[in-house]
């Protein structure tokens, strides 16, 4: 189970001592959330539409990756080494 700290870094450290998580994709996660918590990034691009540089197949993606990557997480929870 993870532990639901807020912190994807955290979580992610939890997960890797049940899992092996290889430190590239572990870094991938982390840069990939830092894009979406950016000032300019896919979930605050609304708060300042003139200066948001997303658009609809931006959005898309990131619907597809965070599926993908809250299904993961959650599928690897349960694994144990």
């Amino acid at each position: 189970m993870l532990e639901p700290t807020g912190d994807l870094s955290k979580a992610l450290s939890g997960l890797e001592q049940r899992i092996a998580l290889h430190p590239a994709l572990k870094k991938a996660f982390l840069s990939l959330y830092g894009y979406t918590s950016d000032e300019k990034g896919i979930r605050h691009a609304l708060l300042s539409e003139a200066e948001a540089d997303v658009d609809e197949a931006d959005a898309i993606f990131f619907i597809g990756a965070c599926a993908s990557f809250l299904t993961y997480l959650i599928s690897k929870s349960h694994t144990r080494r």
